[in-house]
């Protein structure tokens, strides 16, 4: 019966120290763009949030093209998936600058401190293409968080249009905050250091914490800000191909340690 009130207060405890080590006084909290305020209020409470025509058409299609060649041109470095699905170019944006400009948008980056209150770094751009396979997981492999104790900002920008059979990115609103967390473990049976569940524990989730989820259908040029505390999943693909780029932010103090884990599995061409 203790067990419960343990697992809370180890991410109370968790959760106290990654704010206390996190916060920073030295992000401007009142420099943000008009196009960015009703984004951050809508991601402070559900944890994502949507800015449509981000990009134009145009431009979406240079950078398809753009993965295409380096998926071709670095073919046995990319990784993939068992069902040759999900083709992902970490650290893509060393190896192009149209990819590197969506890791340097400035707006994007101010966005994200203000949202986490303390100062980010880019730890890595990854480019994907997620093909349709049978069998096919998705992106990401199914329902997962990125983290059971931080708070994680990701930028998203969907590079062809997404409908519900090219594997859109879906999200538990409301699944990102330390109270959700707190719930899972006392409501719904989920364990402290849970990152990975069924489909039977999603809806456990869902039913208890009375959480809904949203997936995110949009057309190309779409920016998905999001925090990937939340529970999320890029639906398995039915039909067709979905691009995307995405932006991994770490807090300062985080950053050695994320840049080590992803140095894993950067692209590595030499």
């Amino acid at each position: 019966m203790l067990k419960p009130q343990i697992d809370i207060l180890k991410t109370e405890l968790a959760y106290s120290y990654f704010r206390l080590r996190s916060y920073n006084k030295k992000v401007d909290l009142s420099k943000i763009s008009a196009q960015f305020e009703k984004a951050y209020e809508e991601i402070k409470r559900d944890g994502v949030t949507v800015i449509e025509n981000y990009y134009d058409s145009a431009h979406c299609e240079s950078i398809r093209n753009e993965i295409n060649r380096l998926i071709e041109l670095y073919k046995e470095f990319i990784w993939t998936d068992k069902e040759n699905s999900d083709h992902r170019i970490f650290g893509a944006e060393k190896f192009s600058e149209i990819i590197k400009a969506f890791s340097q948008d400035l707006s994007i980056h101010a966005f994200g401190e203000k949202y986490l209150k303390t100062k980010l770094k880019l730890t890595m751009t990854l480019a994907a293409r997620l093909d349709y396979q049978e069998g096919n997981l998705g992106s990401g492999g199914g329902w997962h968080r990125d983290s059971v104790i931080f708070n994680e900002f990701k930028s998203i920008i969907y590079l062809s249009d997404v409908e519900k059979d090219n594997g859109p990115f879906t999200y538990i609103l409301g699944s990102h905050t330390q109270e959700s967390v707190k719930k899972a473990i006392q409501q719904a049976d989920i364990k402290y250091d849970q990152y990975r569940f069924n489909e039977e524990e999603i809806k456990q989730i869902s039913n208890s914490l009375q959480l809904k989820s949203k997936t995110f259908t949009a057309k190309q040029g779409s920016l998905i800000l999001v925090d990937t505390r939340g529970i999320h999943i890029g639906s398995p693909i039915q039909k067709g191909s979905r691009y995307a780029l995405t932006n991994y932010f770490s807090p300062e103090f985080r950053y050695e340690k994320m840049m080590k884990h992803c140095n894993k599995v950067i692209l590595k061409t030499n």
